[in-house]
């Protein structure tokens, strides 16, 4: 009973000792991994989104000054085709006709001479032409992208501007560089409002790719110009100059005007910003990758995956180790109840520790220790009480066996058989001598077989109706076993196996060692027993006096004497026999 107490004190601490692991190990996720990694998150997220939302509002803010820089610039070029509207002297020399090849002459010459001072007052002026309202035109500069086939087309859309300065996007000029650059066009009025002819400034394309280099922006990002219809005006990539887009973002830029937005092209998100002109109506649109642009937040990213990495192995290191110094007190206790429970009831715990586990192994160390007390008491009061039982088994023998032994000696001297009377009477006073010795006392195997064949020749005088046969090595018979380990075997089988089949019995004994152990064998042909007789046998409650005081008591003296691995084990048949194994330890 108290080892099953402790069994199920082992389990009740083995299974408390996974749920402090288990406890101790989801603490540490709730109160410490999982917080800190849900506050670095959230503390990313919003560094992230904080430093995206400046950076955009940063650069929809550098690109809009762009935009007011190129837009202060192009008012240069507005204000210089004012000089033309505003000169009297070429708007009447674009009036008069020519008289003659020198006045011809002279009138090309003032014009051309204004003309060219457009060009030298900028840089980017390449060229400069006039065409007049009766078909003369009057050039200085470097090239146009225009043929006489465009005249027309210009001066209608100057004439549909109505005196403001229109913009033509970025064309290839018609000259041997071959260099590109934009329109600025626009009607001449005499002062009564007289349609007079059509100015034409042609700005070059390094216009904007100088404002380009200024423009502090991430290396890897792309400008473009484009005008309402999405015709390129301007691109780093000069294939694309005059191409019409249709890409949807740069609808929506145009659409839009002015912002941001970030838009996924190919497999990059990309940030798109872009300011439109007040004075050309183009739009500027700048597109940067967004890691490039947010490269330091992303390092900053993988500096904060970097630290919960190590926080994790940190963590895992702390979760391996601190449970483990928790529950390795509770681990050992509960090997040591394990071993009580195998019967090892001499051992101790460490009960050092101040506290709970200390407390706990104090009051193992106490209970094992009564424990122990008791099992030693227990395991001799069994002994006395083996002792007691043989001392009843010598008593219940000395009446029957005398009575019956006196009856047969009464038997042999009605028929005048001296010398048979002497050797019945020898054997009898030599089982007696050995019957009022201690029980449980050490014979050899031979010792044994002189007792039980003294016992064997009274019986056969008596009954006659059975034969026993030994099957000993030499080798074994200097062995050791209790006293009296056989005789109650071979009495069972006599008086009841033999008696009640009431034929001629065989009785085979056979000794061997096997792994270790002495087996003893006694097989017999009587009657047999029932599964009912054979329980009863076990328990001692046959109704027979010699097997119940017989079987179970040289069962129970070998199991007090040498554990409960030893003992008796009995097959029997009804009908058929019975065959007893005695299993002994090895004592020479």
């Amino acid at each position: 009973m108290k080892v099953n107490s402790f069994k199920k004190l082992f389990i009740k601490i083995k299974s408390l000792n996974h749920k402090l692991q288990y406890q101790v190990l989801v603490s540490f996720l709730i109160l410490i991994f999982i917080p800190t990694i849900l506050v670095l998150v959230i503390m990313y997220n919003i560094y992230f989104n904080f430093i995206s939302d400046k950076t955009q509002m940063y650069t929809s803010q550098l690109i809009n000054q762009v935009n007011i820089t190129i837009d202060s610039k192009l008012m240069i070029y507005n204000n210089l085709t004012r000089q033309i509207y505003s000169n009297k002297a070429i708007i009447e020399s674009m009036k008069k006709p020519y008289k003659d090849t020198y006045e011809k002459y002279e009138i090309q010459k003032s014009v051309a001479d204004i003309m060219l001072s457009l060009i030298n007052i900028d840089k980017y002026v390449l060229s400069s032409y006039i065409m007049t309202n009766d078909g003369r035109v009057y050039y200085s500069g470097y090239g146009t992208p225009y043929n006489d086939g465009n005249y027309e087309k210009i001066r209608k859309k100057a004439f549909e501007a109505d005196g403001r300065v229109v913009w033509i996007p970025t064309e290839k000029l018609q000259s041997i560089l071959n260099d590109m650059g934009f329109s600025a066009v626009r009607e001449i009025k005499s002062q009564n409002g007289t349609k007079v002819g059509t100015l034409v400034l042609i700005i070059s394309d390094s216009f904007f790719n100088d404002i380009y280099k200024n423009i502090n922006l991430s290396k890897t990002s792309t400008n473009i110009v484009v005008s309402q219809d999405l015709t390129v005006v301007s691109s780093m990539d000069k294939k694309l100059i005059g191409k019409q887009l249709e890409n949807d973002y740069l609808k929506k830029a145009v659409k839009l005007k002015n912002g941001s937005f970030v838009e996924k092209i190919g497999n990059k998100k990309t940030l798109i910003v872009f300011s439109t002109s007040n004075v050309t109506g183009w739009t500027f649109v700048s597109y940067i990758p967004l890691h490039e642009l947010l490269k330091e937040v992303y390092s900053i990213k993988n500096i904060i995956l970097t630290i919960i990495v190590i926080f994790i192995i940190f963590l895992s290191f702390l979760i391996y180790i601190f449970p483990k110094k928790i529950t390795k007190p509770i681990k050992n206790l509960s090997e040591k109840i394990k071993m009580v429970q195998e019967g090892c009831f001499t051992i101790t715990v460490d009960d050092t520790s101040e506290d709970e586990i200390g407390a706990l192994s104090r009051t193992f160390n106490v209970m094992v220790k009564k424990i122990n007390e008791l099992v030693t008491e227990v395991k001799e009061k069994e002994k006395e009480k083996g002792k007691a039982e043989l001392l009843a088994l010598q008593s219940q023998i000395n009446p029957h066996f005398m009575y019956n032994t006196l009856n047969s000696i009464k038997f042999i001297a009605i028929l005048n058989k001296q010398d048979a009377i002497k050797k019945m009477l020898s054997a009898f006073i030599k089982l007696l001598r050995n019957v009022a010795k201690n029980g449980d006392e050490l014979i050899t195997i031979t010792e044994e077989i002189e007792l039980l064949d003294n016992y064997v020749y009274i019986q056969n005088v008596r009954f006659g109706n059975f034969n026993i046969n030994y099957e000993v090595p030499e080798d074994i018979k200097n062995n050791k076993i209790m006293k009296f380990t056989i005789q109650p075997v071979v009495e069972n089988c006599i008086l009841h196996g033999f008696s009640e089949k009431g034929m001629f019995g065989e009785i085979n004994i056979k000794i061997f060692i096997k792994e270790e152990k002495l087996y003893i064998q006694i097989k017999d042909n009587g009657i047999g027993m029932s599964q009912e007789d054979l329980s009863k046998l076990y328990l001692g409650k046959s109704d027979n006096t010699y097997n119940k005081m017989g079987i179970k008591n040289i069962n129970d003296r070998i199991v007090l004497n040498y554990s409960n691995k030893y003992g008796i084990s009995i097959e029997s048949t009804f009908g058929v026999g019975t065959i007893v194994t005695i299993v002994l330890p090895l004592i020479l």
